[in-house]
């Protein structure tokens, strides 16, 4: 209908979009739940194995309430139930998350110049929607009005984790068990040394295959029929050939595609940060540290997701990496 605008023109139809929310939003919340059994070894280390689970309820998403109710010949727009008006988005609590998780700990409390921490997971998370704001891409809905369709592996899913940090003082210099009553000069040149890391190892986080072209004619996204599993063995990936794209067809014009939600495993990470600090001791109370910090310090790629869309060019490419090799220097006073 017309309206009163201080534009010099009504838009016409099809040309408004509407964002809302639900009328009543219920609070969103989580629930958790461990069990962990600990034991207590020589040499001041402690292990761990246990259970964590959690379970999040009410997560908020949109949903586009001016969609057509499935494939036609007619384009979108002729197929709106509101047809004045382009989209109609509208936030709701309609959102569930599970995960469930075995987690093992080992942790060594800082004695004779060592401390370090080993931890692994085996998770799974699941979900059926992806939370407004998050930038993970192909997670849109294929049918909106099927919401048990997007029921898959949430985009935070890492199946297998592990993490170690630690740090060592070297036992030598001033007080220590070797060089302990160095001259100064020596315990300046050799004594006070310091070094850390952390090790971080994770399999790869999960992504949904995509075809383009606006075939289902819908309103949603569109996926391809999957004939076959799809995923490489661990000597078949490259960069150039990540997910094997022959065990994917494009869809019919005008249906929906059964390839489901974040099917497969995007490249997983190697990562090992190092530390190494100098201590100078300059009076009983006041002391200097230089330190010299690595971020993957192997110069190890952490490679981006491959390209989603079978037929579009580059499919099943990675050309996208994380950030490479960074070295900093830092020098502190401690009184």
């Amino acid at each position: 209908p017309a309206v009163q605008l201080p534009a010099t023109s009504v838009p016409g139809p099809a040309l408004v979009g509407v964002n809302a929310r639900a009328e009543r939003l219920p609070m969103q919340y989580a629930q958790q739940w461990f069990f962990d059994l600990q034991r207590e070894l020589p040499w001041n280390i402690l292990v761990t194995a246990g259970y964590n689970g959690n379970a999040t309820r009410k997560m908020q998403a949109g949903l586009d309430y001016n969609l057509p109710f499935g494939p036609a010949a007619q384009t979108i727009a002729q197929r709106r139930p509101l047809p004045f008006y382009n989209g109609i988005s509208r936030t709701e609590s309609f959102g569930n998350l599970t995960y469930n998780a075995l987690a093992l700990r080992l942790e060594k409390r800082f004695s004779q110049g060592l401390s370090f921490l080993s931890s692994y997971t085996w998770s799974k998370t699941i979900d059926n929607v992806t939370e407004s704001l998050n930038n993970s891409g192909g997670q849109g809905s294929v049918n909106p009005w099927n919401r048990a369709l997007d029921k898959a592996r949430s985009v935070s899913d890492i199946r297998h984790n592990y993490a170690l940090s630690s740090t060592y003082e070297l036992p030598v210099g001033r007080g220590k068990a070797w060089l302990g009553d160095a001259p100064r000069a020596l315990d300046l040149l050799l004594g006070g040394w310091q070094v850390g890391g952390i090790l971080s190892l994770r399999t790869g986080l999960p992504f949904t295959v995509l075809t383009t072209g606006g075939l289902t004619n819908a309103g949603g996204a569109d996926r391809p029929n999957r004939i076959g599993n799809g995923a490489l063995g661990a000597g078949e990936r490259r960069v150039e050939r990540w997910f094997d794209t022959s065990a994917f067809t494009v869809q019919p014009q005008l249906t929906y595609g059964n390839s489901g939600r974040n099917i497969l495993d995007g490249p997983g990470l190697r990562n090992f940060d190092l530390s190494l600090a100098k201590r100078f001791t300059i009076t009983e109370r006041v002391a200097a540290q230089f330190r010299m910090e690595s971020f993957n310090f192997t110069n190890t790629p952490a490679f981006g997701f491959p390209a989603p869309t079978i037929n579009a060019a580059r499919a099943a490419e990675i050309i996208s990496a994380g950030e490479p090799r960074r070295i900093q220097f830092a020098l502190k006073l401690l009184w």
